[in-house]
């Protein structure tokens, strides 16, 4: 059986994707779209869920966009765990994640001005997930402010089937 998150995370949920706030992540709007098909791949996917999975990444970055108006996102896809489908990353990078970036980067003397994205996620994934407390302070909201509000924007901006 494919791994399920607690019931409190998942923001919206169809036959073939479940769109849920990331289990450990202290990162207010982080998201992760799985496919409900226990696969690891695209290709093995019925036809009908790989029309939706661009509407969901859709869907999810606007909603974000219009909560949070974040710099910028990182959707991508990770993992190949046994008990884990397919499911792609859904990052919002708010301006104050940058800025604790470079405030943290200045601090150990680094010269870097301007990250990538592989740099950022590098930064995100240590620092506001796989750590509890999160080893940096959030100055957003919290997850379950987040939930709150990305549950009210699905309610009324998407029909769900």
């Amino acid at each position: 059986m494919a791994f399920r998150p607690p019931e409190h995370l998942i923001l919206a949920e169809t036959e073939h994707w479940m769109l849920n706030h990331r289990v450990d992540a202290s990162l207010p709007g982080y998201l992760m779209l799985a496919s409900r098909v226990e696969t690891n791949h695209l290709h093995a996917l019925p036809a009908e869920a790989l029309a939706e999975l661009g509407v969901w990444l859709a869907r999810a970055q606007q909603a974000l966009t219009e909560i949070y108006a974040p710099l910028h996102f990182y959707i991508s896809r990770y993992g190949h765990m046994d008990g884990f489908s397919i499911h792609f990353h859904i990052i919002p990078v708010h301006r104050w994640v940058k800025q604790s970036y470079l405030r943290h980067h200045a601090e150990t003397g680094s010269k870097e001005q301007e990250p990538d994205g592989a740099d950022m996620t590098r930064f995100i994934w240590p620092n506001y997930c796989e750590k509890v407390p999160c080893a940096l302070p959030v100055e957003e909201s919290s997850v379950a402010e987040a939930m709150e509000l990305l549950t009210r924007w699905f309610e009324q901006n998407v029909r769900m089937r």
